[in-house]
């Protein structure tokens, strides 16, 4: 029989809160999703893995939110008349596009976004050179290095 408190430490880890866990499948569905929605061919799924951490997270603790992930992905299934993982990749970008005025596509867009471009890796794929506060802003330090428009 497991202790109190071997059960609150499972109950703490990401994808384990109890009544709430997600399994491999929910988390490949939206990895899929937040790829199609931010398509960067040099990020590594590792990195949108950890985007996706955070939202996951929140959803452990937040029984409403693990819910509306389960609907928003069987909503995907049924847009896409079967497994919507398993659909072509223009059929997911179709089933996509059907729901996204929905409070799932909303939640799982802006969750994405948010975690996807505060990421130092994905700086780096981008050309961001990082927060400039801490080096006394952009003034001089890069605001006017555009090499590409003609100098007048």
């Amino acid at each position: 029989m497991a202790s109190t408190a071997s059960v609150a430490i499972v109950a703490t880890l990401p994808g384990c809160a109890l009544g709430t866990r997600r399994d491999e499948v929910e988390r490949r569905a939206l990895l899929r999703m937040a790829r199609l929605l931010y398509p960067h061919d040099g990020l590594d799924d590792a990195i949108y893995r950890d985007v996706l951490e955070p939202l996951l997270v929140r959803a452990d603790g937040d029984g409403a939110l693990a819910g509306d992930l389960r609907a928003g992905i069987e909503m995907l299934d049924a847009e896409a008349g079967g497994n919507w993982r398993s659909a072509s990749p223009d059929s997911q970008l179709e089933a996509l596009k059907r729901i996204e005025k929905s409070a799932f596509f909303e939640t799982m867009r802006d969750a994405v976004q948010r975690a996807l471009y505060e990421h130092p890796t994905v700086w780096e794929l981008i050309g961001y050179e990082g927060p400039s506060v801490q080096y006394g802003g952009y003034l001089h330090r890069g605001f006017d290095d555009i090499d590409w428009l003609p100098v007048e």
